[in-house]
């Protein structure tokens, strides 16, 4: 699923760690707290998330959906606009 994917992915790049739902309740509080108190690792963590981010990804989807727009629109008026 989708989700697992880009967790796994963040955790690849050093971004998250990936906590099993069948683990949560046992795992998730220690995890927490290990992470809390490892301001370098928190640190790490943040720069892996900064190398991963697409800052302008929501404009090249807008845009690409104008596009889209634009040329579905020009196709259902028989070519014409």
């Amino acid at each position: 699923d989708h989700q697992r994917r880009n967790a796994a992915a963040l955790a690849a790049a050093g971004a998250a760690e990936v906590i099993e739902e069948a683990d949560l309740e046992r795992t998730l509080a220690p995890r927490l707290l290990a992470l809390a108190r490892d301001r370098g690792r928190r640190a790490a963590m943040s720069a892996a998330a900064g190398r991963m981010a697409k800052p302008a990804a929501a404009d090249k989807v807008l845009q690409r959906a104008e596009q889209l727009m634009g040329r579905a629109g020009t196709a259902a008026a028989g070519g014409r606009r």
